[in-house]
């Protein structure tokens, strides 16, 4: 997997943003996941695939575990946009629903993620817009 810092000049806040998604790893992706399964019912509708194909893309779920199969996080963006000398964080991952666009997340520490096309994942306006939440 990729991690890239969105700088050109790396800060403490990049720093101390990098060690705590090392130590944090398993809360962020359980955010990550938490909310994507909050959010699947409303994605799925918005795709609008016909029942058999919904199956193979975005087959129902009850729990993060069951997109092991669905996703593959490929990059990570630690964003310039910081709030307590900690930065967000945006994740991309190809999904099985949307092979061209792929999913993005972005988080700051474990508290809040938001959703979008992978894009989202390393976008200064959607990481300002998570520090106000």
């Amino acid at each position: 997997m990729d991690v890239s810092i969105d700088a050109e000049h790396i800060t403490n806040a990049h720093l101390h943003t990098f060690a705590f998604l090392q130590e944090n790893q398993e809360a962020i992706l359980t955010l990550l996941l938490s909310t994507l399964l909050e959010q699947y019912a409303e994605l799925q509708e918005l795709y609008g695939y016909e029942p058999e194909e919904m199956q193979q893309v975005m087959p129902d779920l009850t729990e993060i575990q069951a997109f092991r199969d669905l996703l593959s996080p490929h990059s990570i963006c630690i964003m310039n946009e910081q709030k307590e000398g900690l930065c967000c964080i945006g994740v991309e991952a190809e999904c099985t629903w949307d092979e061209e666009h792929d999913v993005g997340f972005m988080t700051y520490a474990t508290q809040h993620c938001t959703i979008g096309a992978g894009d989202h994942a390393c976008n200064k306006y959607e990481a300002e817009v998570l520090l106000k939440l």
